[in-house]
């Protein structure tokens, strides 16, 4: 069947070239077309289905209390620079930008130390008025300071202790009411930012979960404007190489473009959209498309070289090539359909189009180039000519081969050993892998927004943690004082933990409305005794506020429940897990019914789907190349001993993120089945060769030598592509996409070395020469 498909396919490309060529590049404009929509988002919904019940409690705090996305501008005033925060000519600035940032579009609320809300007294009347507002005079200002330091609300959330760094948090509007254009927010803050910064010392930064998500939009995106160029310029170099022509290094070029385009036009068509984790299909098109056009244009010049006329070469290329570069293409997109199953919107998307674009690529190569090749009457690389005629060299290059062979046969019982030693320790290593899902992590140290979470943290903690919210029982039952009461006990033990540098809730709101209304005495700095008492202070507070600063995002509109908002150091996955048992604890024994929210908390949930992914995706994608192999191979058992070489690399690769700390994340858990599916080629490559010698009745030792003298070199040149593709990813900064391209490159290398030294040693030792059945799909690869 093999056979009568190939001789369909070289009939109807010798036949209708030009009109396979057109029919090729229309479909390449069609797909490629849907590049016009292309579209980016980074939201944290992006990453869960729309009926995901992890979104609940998310849905549940936008519906009540609104947005808890904000936009941070820091503003820090550094070392060696003379007086504070509170001198007139820095206050003026953060006073200016609050105002200004109201003006930003999708902003709902600003809040900073200029405008937060100040209780006192007047001549037994209760005022309620933003604590430095538009007087900017420095005795006021030296008043405010000495308030605002003695404010355990302001202190550790608006300004640090030492007045060197001052907040200004800028509140969104609802991302389920309308869709957030970060992009446009940031841009227009940072404008906003240069407009003022002018020669004052003053620095600034911008951090919050808004700058966070717009993060991971741009710093995947000039990591592929700074990795792009490096790897064009790889292959080009690559190509050379090769090739030694600049005119027949092309057409692999073109077809790797086509492959990305037509890959990236599909999906934008399909209606995905670009996100960070995308931000690697590119890599992993190219470095996977390379390889078929590659051995296509090397074996028809070397015929070509040989003397065979076009047609000639071509159709002895096609048999060559056909149904090894199909097997290999199709097992790798098998490896890479398997990330589908994760749960991860982004990594399903992922996986279908990396799979479908490796498909793609080899489609290209048999629909557009084997006909322009047909077509075009390229000059042959002298490379070539001189394969044939060098008789020395090709001498010469026998001997390596031997000398490997003979060494892997004295050595072969210690090489099976150590191999698979190195792979229990391997295995005991990888006890000490972690899990993370932490964004704040994800990004190189020289990020922008990293800095920013840096000064941040050393001078106040945190700016952000997971949001509270605490049911009181039905509509007007947050003003009970018992339940207030509670809340208070249980917000005072949340600002006792050590990550907490501070809590946002109505609380202090309430007790500086008590203080105030009975003479100001510091010992009434407590909920109000009656409800009655609470209802009043909250009216009167509420008639005192300007627009856009009501207390809604803190109490439900039905005064059923409240909210604490938590600013703390805790990013890392088993912390926040262990801290978020605790708060729980202590709410259950307090007999408060907690539920725990916000966005940072949704992107904390992920971890498990993390794990999920890992696992199903190595499974599955197991399952189904070693079923690929059975059926290649057509027998069960070399089909199972085929996976010992693709497994082992994984079980190194799992031991350098061990040893080099690297967490299991978006990235990393990407790792196992993309490098399982690639992989699995070298394998393919080798056995194919192997079975196929051993049918036409060769000895083990001219079977391994031949491999190493003409597949062998293949295969480190191809995985040389691959594992310098992916490892350029050590120059980005999105860091989940860094651990994936250097565990890659890790893996992939891995691979080669147990391909060429353990594989054919475990086949000396464990071939009892068991007779595939023929089967015209083992056709090899030179």
């Amino acid at each position: 069947m093999t056979k009568s498909i190939i001789k369909k396919y070289l009939q109807f490309v010798s036949k209708y070239p030009k009109r396979l060529i057109t029919l090729t590049l229309i479909s390449l404009l069609v797909l490629s077309s849907g590049l016009v929509h292309f579209h980016s988002k980074n939201d944290v919904r992006i990453w869960f289905e729309a009926d995901d019940p992890k979104l609940d409690t998310l849905n549940f705090l936008e519906k009540t209390f609104g947005n808890d996305e904000t936009l941070v501008i820091v503003a820090h005033l550094p070392e060696g620079a003379k007086g504070d925060i509170f001198a007139p000519e820095y206050m003026k600035i953060i006073h200016d930008l609050t105002e200004e940032a109201w003006q930003i579009p999708q902003v709902l609320r600003v809040e900073s130390i200029t405008n937060t809300n100040h209780v006192s007294s007047v001549d037994n009347d209760i005022n309620v008025e933003p604590l430095i507002g538009d007087n900017l005079e420095a005795n006021f200002l030296k008043e405010r300071k000495e308030i605002a330091l003695n404010d355990n609300s302001i202190t550790g959330y608006l300004v640090d202790e030492k007045a060197r760094l001052a907040l200004i948090f800028a509140h969104l509007i609802p991302s389920n009411v309308q869709k957030l254009r970060y992009r446009d927010i940031i841009a227009d803050t940072r404008a906003l930012i240069t407009k003022h910064s002018g020669d004052t010392p003053l620095e600034f930064h911008l951090t919050g979960k808004a700058s966070l998500n717009h993060a991971f939009e741009e710093v995947s995106m000039s990591d592929v404007r700074l990795i792009m160029p490096l790897l064009f310029l790889l292959i080009i170099s690559y190509l050379f190489y090769v090739f030694r022509s600049f005119k027949a290094m092309i057409l692999p070029f073109f077809v790797v473009i086509t492959t990305v385009t037509a890959t990236l036009g599909l999906g934008f068509w399909l209606g995905i959209h670009f996100s960070a984790i995308l931000a690697i299909l590119p890599v992993i098109l190219v470095a996977i498309g390379i390889a078929d056009s590659v051995h296509i244009l090397v074996n028809f010049f070397q015929f070509r070289g040989q003397g065979s006329d076009v047609n000639e070469a071509v159709e002895k290329t096609i048999h060559k090539n056909f149904v090894p570069t199909f097997l290999t293409s199709f097992s790798t997109s098998v490896g890479l359909f398997s990330l589908m199953t994760t749960q991860l919107v982004p990594i399903q998307h992922l996986g279908l189009l990396a799979g479908i674009g490796c498909l793609l690529a080899w489609l290209f190569t048999m629909f557009l180039l084997i006909p322009i090749v047909k077509l075009i009457d390229y000059k042959i690389p002298p490379i070539f000519f001189e394969e044939k005629t060098n008789k020395e060299v090709n001498q010469g290059q026998r001997t390596l081969p031997s000398w490997a062979y003979q060494q892997l046969a004295k050595w072969k019982i210690p090489i099976i050993i150590i191999f698979f030693a190195a792979s229990l320790i391997s295995i005991y290593e990888a006890r000490n892998i972690t899990t993370n899902a932490d964004p704040d992590s994800y990004f190189s140290d020289d990020s922008k927004i990293a800095k920013a979470n840096e000064v941040v943290k050393q001078y106040i903690g945190g700016s952000a943690g997971p949001e509270l919210i605490l049911e009181a029982g039905g509509p007007d039952k947050a003003k009970d004082p018992a339940f207030l009461k509670k809340v208070s006990a249980f917000n005072d033990w949340l600002r006792s933990l050590e990550p907490v540098n501070n809590t946002v809730s109505i609380l202090d709101i309430l007790k500086k409305m008590n203080q105030v209304l009975n003479s100001d005495n510091p010992e009434y700095y407590r909920i109000p005794d009656t409800q009655e008492q609470v209802a009043q202070y909250l009216f009167l507070y509420t008639l005192s506020l300007p627009p856009g600063m009501d207390i809604n995002d803190r109490i439900s509109l039905d005064y059923s429940s409240t909210r604490i908002s938590l600013l703390w150091t805790v990013y890392d996955t088993t912390n926040w897990a262990i801290y978020r048992d605790k708060i729980k604890a202590k709410a259950k024994e307090l007999g408060l019914k907690l539920t725990i929210a916000g966005k940072a908390n949704v992107f904390q949930d992920m971890i498990d789907y993390v794990v999920g992914t890992f696992i199903r995706s190595i499974i599955m994608a197991m399952i189904f190349v070693s079923l690929c192999l059975m059926v290649f191979f057509r027998s069960i058992k070399i089909g199972l001993v085929s996976l010992l070489p693709n497994v082992m690399p994984l079980t190194f690769g799992a031991a350098t993120m061990a040893i080099f700390d690297m967490d299991l994340n978006l990235g990393t858990s990407l790792v196992a089945s993309v490098c399982l599916g690639i992989a699995v080629d070298d394998t393919i490559h080798f056995l194919a060769n192997y079975f196929k010698y051993q049918e036409a009745g060769e000895s083990q030792k001219d079977i391994i030598t031949t491999i190493f003298r003409y597949t062998g070199s293949a295969l480190v040149i191809t995985t040389f592509i691959l594992s310098s593709a992916f490892g350029l990813y050590v120059f980005g900064d999105f860091l989940p996409n860094v651990n994936f391209g250097i565990l890659c490159s890790v893996t992939l290398l891995s691979a080669l070395v147990v391909d060429l030294v353990f594989l054919p040693a475990f086949l000396m030792v464990f071939d009892r020469k068991e007779k595939v059945k023929s089967s015209d799909s083992l056709v090899t690869e030179a």
